[in-house]
């Protein structure tokens, strides 16, 4: 694996913490920064998607599967869960 793998994973990993900490301890204000991080960061990848599938013609299933939809639709997930979180 290389190397800039692991900082993905380390990042994935480390909104993960920030986030269920925040959500254990009652802390709105870094679950909700938690969320807007992870939520820019999959639609930034979403968008990476379409450009690939629109300018490279890349139909791979990795690419314009469902991954793309997952990716897009990451802006929905954090509302329920702030409210949640009261």
């Amino acid at each position: 694996m290389s190397s800039g793998r692991y900082e993905v994973a380390y990042a994935n990993l480390t909104i993960g913490i920030l986030g269920f900490s925040s959500f254990l301890y009652g802390k709105r204000d870094d679950l909700l920064a938690s969320m807007v991080a992870f939520a820019r960061w999959f639609f930034a990848d979403g968008i990476g998607h379409v450009v690939s599938l629109v300018v490279d013609q890349n139909n791979a299933p990795s690419n314009a599967g469902s991954v793309l939809y997952t990716d897009l639709q990451t802006l929905a997930g954090p509302s329920p869960a702030l409210d949640q979180s009261r």
